[in-house]
């Protein structure tokens, strides 16, 4: 599947989300607040392409949404600048394997 198309995918289970309390109060859950930046992604994105799609929106709340096999995920974060680095998490590891170490956590 093309990223493009692959992230229309993410779109719309997103918006899907948006038109159920139940979706709305898991949005809130994970700090979504109506016209909250919204960036789909595929799990092999990478992280460093990820935060360089967020340092538009530095200093703005924004959530990363991806699809799984058990539905969409989403995690809320503060946009960061380029200068941002986490020891934690290679800059160069997939999202996809950050959205895993923060279920685990």
């Amino acid at each position: 599947m093309s990223t493009v198309r692959a992230r229309l995918e993410v779109a719309r289970a997103f918006g899907k989300l948006t038109a159920t309390a139940d979706g709305r109060e898991y949005l809130r859950a994970n700090k979504y607040q109506s016209g909250t930046p919204a960036l789909a992604v595929e799990y092999d994105d990478a992280i460093h392409e990820v935060l360089e799609r967020m340092t538009q929106y530095s200093g703005d709340e924004v959530v990363v949404a991806m699809l799984r096999d058990s539905g969409i995920q989403v995690v809320g974060f503060t946009g960061s600048t380029p200068g941002d680095e986490s020891s934690e998490v290679s800059r160069y590891s997939c999202i996809g394997m950050l959205f895993d170490a923060l279920a685990q956590s």
